[in-house]
């Protein structure tokens, strides 16, 4: 997010679709040097960025450091703070989320038997939840 509201989001293909449903303008990396030139394009104009302390990782605290001079700001409490309010809209998205974890969950014993792997579980109950 930019100081005048606006904001942009760099995902993997993995996350791009996920990602798009935002509203929010999208840079898709499909390579990973990708990345790097995005953060020296982006970071080179700024002096300071917020990240969220309980989420960002190690190593990507390394690449932003890395590749630009910019102050980290810790912005974790306004999320926090934002995400603990909910709306009317929020809550009945959340409950549909769990009406079709729930089913996708109900259903999943069917796919389970000796022999199949966690991921390989966790990846049919995933695909189950979008298609509902």
């Amino acid at each position: 997010m930019y100081p005048d509201h606006s904001a942009e989001i760099l995902v993997s293909e993995l996350e791009a679709e996920s990602a798009r449903k935002a509203d929010i303008p999208l840079t898709v990396m499909k390579k990973r040097e990708e990345r790097e030139e995005f953060l020296k394009d982006k970071l080179s104009s700024m002096d300071k960025i917020g990240v969220n302390s309980t989420e960002i990782t190690y190593y990507a605290v390394n690449k932003i450091r890395e590749n630009s001079d910019v102050e980290l700001v810790d912005v974790s409490d306004p999320i926090i703070d934002a995400r603990n309010i909910k709306d009317e809209k929020e809550i009945d998205v959340m409950k549909k989320a769990c009406d079709i974890a729930s089913i996708a969950a109900e259903n999943i014993t069917d796919f389970i038997e000796p022999g199949v792997k966690e991921y390989e579980i966790a990846a049919e109950l995933s695909n189950r939840m979008r298609k509902n």
